[in-house]
């Protein structure tokens, strides 16, 4: 099926299942779209979308093999995956490392796009995910016909990747500001938030500060990982799509064999409502966005205090 054709079943039919939010399959090409290509026009946007496929891939379906070969761009424009590299880890021996996760608007492949070599790494469906597969030879024959459209293009993924290692420097500084004033109990640390930029950046830092982490980007995983990952502490974002912050304070502690666990919301919500609401619910402390290493490690440090410590494994 066609990007075009999507959208016009999408404006016919059904939206895209979001509980607190209805938002159009077409709404969701057109973010992906202005967050990434945004040096082409929209006519080039229109000629773009009429050649891309829209790719459908469910829980544990390989989007990229690491080591194959790479001809087309992915934009993810609904669910999530995950970015997975096997490591050595003995003779003829490897483990699958996870190497980050991959929301609405991440782009898959680009670097092979551009370069022409293997994937460094498989790209998995962690959920029901929905993609544009922009295949090379639709790039090299709409370039042919427009010169315009090729450095529109080339200069959007440049911005691309430029805004990459711009962040990547932004969460390496304050990972190492972080590993200063870090407290020297080590915890294991859940976060959730439905922007994934965030959790990296929150991963980041928190792992060079000794913490072991785990993510996910919605409040119904959250729940499902407790029992398994026994999280010391949940730092959660407080609007998200299927359940916010404080619904997933509130659902924890309905639940007995997870009492001690500490809970911190954060957000950008200043007002002093929220903070009330969120103790209410049942959190433990108040984050402020835009989040910086001192003030999460000077929380996690306050809400820690009184507990017995115990070392992150």
């Amino acid at each position: 099926m066609s990007a075009q054709s999507a959208v016009a079943h999408a404006r016919t039919n059904s939206r895209l299942a979001s509980p607190a939010a209805e938002v159009s399959v077409e709404d969701r090409f057109n973010f992906a779209f202005s967050q990434l290509f945004t040096f082409l026009t929209p006519q080039e946007t229109d000629a773009l979308l009429a050649r891309a496929d829209l790719v459908a891939c469910n829980p544990g379906d390989f989007i990229l093999h690491e080591g194959a070969p790479c001809k087309a761009l992915y934009v993810i424009v609904e669910g999530e995956a995950k970015v997975i590299k096997r490591e050595h880890a003995g003779p003829n021996c490897y483990k699958a490392v996870e190497l980050a996760r991959l929301g609405l608007g991440s782009v898959i492949g680009e670097m092979s796009f551009l370069d022409g070599d293997l994937a460094s790494a498989s790209v998995i469906a962690e959920r029901p995910t929905q993609l544009y597969r922009i295949d090379r030879d639709v790039i090299q024959d709409l370039i042919v016909h427009s010169t315009d459209f090729s450095t529109h293009f080339y200069r959007s993924l440049a911005g691309i990747l430029s805004r990459r290692l711009r962040f990547a420097n932004s969460v390496l500084s304050n990972a190492e500001q972080a590993r200063v004033a870090a407290p020297k109990d080590l915890y294991r640390v859940l976060v959730v938030d439905d922007d994934l930029e965030v959790l990296k950046f929150v991963t980041l830092f928190l792992e060079h500060a000794g913490h072991t982490v785990r993510t996910t980007a919605t409040a119904i995983g959250a729940i499902a990982e407790l029992p398994h990952f026994r999280p010391d502490l949940v730092i959660t974002d407080l609007m998200m799509s299927e359940m916010n912050g404080l619904e997933v304070c509130a659902e924890i502690r309905k639940h007995s064999e997870f009492s001690a666990m500490k809970l911190l919301v954060m957000s950008v919500r200043s007002e002093a409502v929220w903070t009330s609401k969120a103790m209410e619910a049942g959190a433990n402390g108040f984050i402020m966005k835009p989040l910086n290493p001192e003030s999460i490690v000077q929380q996690i440090e306050q809400v820690m205090r009184p507990t017995q410590r115990r070392r992150a494994a």
